[in-house]
């Protein structure tokens, strides 16, 4: 391809890639990890006594305090601005870091910009929003580049392994998959008899080190404890932790493009140099098909570890040209570089309202006329509340109006209250004894669900209707002022 329209295309994909990257939509769970970390830098300490929610039934354990600090310094310097910059320059980070390696492997290669854009796409779902899987995806690159760049002979920067899992133990769970591919990766070498003793011990030492830099959190070993009774392979209700099949086609995109890409780089480009290596791709795409929420550590095992073969592979699709490329005369760089600035020109416009809006949106997004009505009411005490909606109540009512669920699930909650409030959303025979045990003031339940359709029955007075979601209230409280006028478009975070 000649220069001009090589550059063209490149910076055709660049904008499509900054467009993706720079829109930014909330997870159920960013209006608690900002509170949340914000509540740390104003106290000094990390809480372990929950005061938002009034069901909680364990000490807490936020497992991923310094995500959410690192989010509210980014909120209090620049709002929503703030956060889709720290995202963005977690994203920058991480194709940085495998553009490098790319490079140093294959300096020339034209798969360059393919394998970064398997990283971006690969990656997407785990990156679209501001939340603590950021770290992960950045830590778990950052690690395999270490692991490659020891098998080439420079093992200094296993040094930083520990260093890189003390982190990621306080920003994300993630690191357990990061220890383990760690960990099998150091065994399958211990029991390399063609490496020296020397280098098998300083292999053992460092993972060593690696697991016990995990104590390095504010519970200790017990947080091992803690993930050793709460981690499971499949929580049903939270759509992300379903298999590949369970989800739209689109979110399925980043598992099949990784597993496409690596098989084309094995049969084309030549089996792996190493088995450990397509052992651990194998074992994560079986994991990410099962959990689809680890599609990221897929596609960055594949752009990682198969590098040489990615490269190989496009090498033998691409053979050089019989004759060299002219050099761009002046006039077609002039061209090109008219081209591209009308191509960025409309572009800036487009991206710039992104910028600043994390959009609300979404079939699981809480109801903003809900949220404006019980803010204009100033509600307090308990609310029964809808499991997707229960960090936006925390940011918005908290503490004055206790929430009884939330997204943290199993850091606040024992798994018999989780299931006792699944029970309660589909209005089995157990509802009405969990009513009376809860002992609410409000309920703020989905439009769709059971119970909504049942409980002005039981006796509790509808105070709110939406097509979306009703808000309850026991019988006698009020007069409740009703909300004017339609809510503010677009939605942008923290909304109502």
């Amino acid at each position: 391809m000649r220069a001009g329209p090589a550059l063209l295309v490149r910076v055709g994909l660049l904008l499509i890639l900054a467009t993706a990257a720079i829109g930014t939509s909330a997870d159920a769970d960013l209006w608690g990890h900002l509170r949340f970390g914000q509540d740390i830098l104003r106290t000094g300490s990390i809480l372990q006594v929950d005061d938002y929610s009034f069901t909680s039934d364990r000490p807490w354990v936020n497992h991923e305090w310094l995500s959410e600090v690192s989010f509210a310094e980014a909120y209090r310097f620049g709002g929503a601005t703030g956060l889709v910059a720290l995202k963005l320059v977690v994203i920058a980070a991480l194709l940085l870091l495998v553009w490098s390696h790319v490079r140093r492997i294959s300096p020339a290669s034209g798969a360059t910009m393919w394998i970064l854009t398997l990283v971006f796409v690969g990656t997407y779902w785990r990156t679209h929003s501001v939340r603590p899987q950021l770290f992960s995806v950045l830590l778990f690159a950052l690690l395999l580049v270490l692991m490659t760049r020891a098998d080439d002979g420079r093992r200094r920067g296993l040094v930083l392994v520990p260093a890189i899992m003390a982190l990621w133990v306080n920003f994300h769970g993630g690191w357990i998959v990061g220890l383990g591919v760690f960990g099998f990766w150091v065994a399958t070498r211990l029991i390399d008899r063609r490496l020296p003793w020397s280098v098998r011990g300083f292999l053992a030492a460092v993972g060593i080190a690696s697991v016990a830099a995990t104590l390095a959190n504010p519970y200790g070993s017990d947080l091992w404890r803690f993930l050793a009774e709460t981690v499971r392979l499949q929580r049903t209700d939270i759509q992300e932790w379903g298999s590949v099949l369970t989800h739209p086609f689109l979110v399925g995109v980043p598992w099949a493009l990784s597993g496409v890409i690596a098989v084309l780089a094995i049969t084309r480009g030549g089996r792996p140099r190493r088995l450990d290596y397509l052992v651990i791709i194998v074992l994560t795409a079986m994991a990410s098909f099962r959990v689809s929420r680890l599609d990221a550590f897929l596609a960055i095992g594949v752009a990682v570890l198969l590098t040489p073969e990615i490269v190989r592979a496009w090498a033998v699709s691409h053979p050089p040209a019989r004759e060299p490329v002219p050099k761009p005369t002046a006039g077609v760089l002039a061209i090109t570089g008219v081209a591209v600035v009308a191509m960025l020109a409309p572009a800036v416009r487009v991206l710039r309202p992104y910028v600043g809006c994390i959009t609300i949106g979404g079939s699981w997004a809480p109801d903003a006329d809900a949220g404006r009505f019980i803010a204009l009411n100033r509600l307090e005490g308990r609310m029964l509340t809808w499991f997707d909606w229960g960090e936006y109540a925390i940011w918005h009512f908290g503490p004055r109006l206790q929430v009884s669920m939330d997204g943290r699930r199993e850091t606040v909650y024992l798994d018999r209250t989780i299931q006792a409030h699944q029970r309660f959303y589909a209005a089995d025979a157990s509802a009405a004894a969990y009513l009376q045990a809860a002992n609410p003031d409000y309920i703020w339940v989905a439009s769709h669900l059971p119970i909504a359709g049942t409980l002005a029955e039981r006796g509790w007075q509808p105070i709110f209707a939406s097509p979306v979601s009703r808000v309850f209230a026991r019988a006698g409280r009020g007069p409740f002022v009703a909300v004017t006028g339609p809510a503010p478009a677009p939605r942008c975070f923290p909304g109502p």
